[in-house]
């Protein structure tokens, strides 16, 4: 067809993509009757596609142990840094967890979080 229309097979399978499916069966197209233009049928895949591949990501996980470690150490040692500055004295139990830590923390995360 080369006055830029499209078959009825092309426009069935178009149709097929779309949910819920359009079925133009027993329809024959001319000038006169048309299911949907041409931009509404893309619009509709276009949109089918998007959904696909939105639903196609796998879930959002957590944050590795490691650098939920990393994290928490760096956040502690700044703590105690706040409350040795201000002159105050730093919780017994931040610096057994800081020290438990930095047990576990392999050695390049050792030199780099204090």
């Amino acid at each position: 067809m080369s006055d830029g229309s499209m078959s009825q097979q092309e426009i069935d399978r178009i149709l097929s993509m779309v949910d819920p499916p359009v079925g133009t069966k027993g329809l024959k197209l001319d000038a006169t009757i048309k299911p949907f233009s041409n931009s509404q049928v893309l619009t509709r895949v276009g949109k089918k596609l998007r959904d696909e591949k939105a639903n196609s990501c796998p879930p959002l996980g957590v944050k590795p142990r490691w650098l939920h470690e990393e994290d928490r150490l760096r956040e502690l040692h700044e703590a105690m840094m706040r409350h040795k500055d201000a002159g105050e004295p730093i919780p017994r139990d931040w610096i057994t967890e800081y020290n438990d830590l930095m047990l576990r923390a392999p050695e390049p995360r050792r030199e780099t979080a204090g």
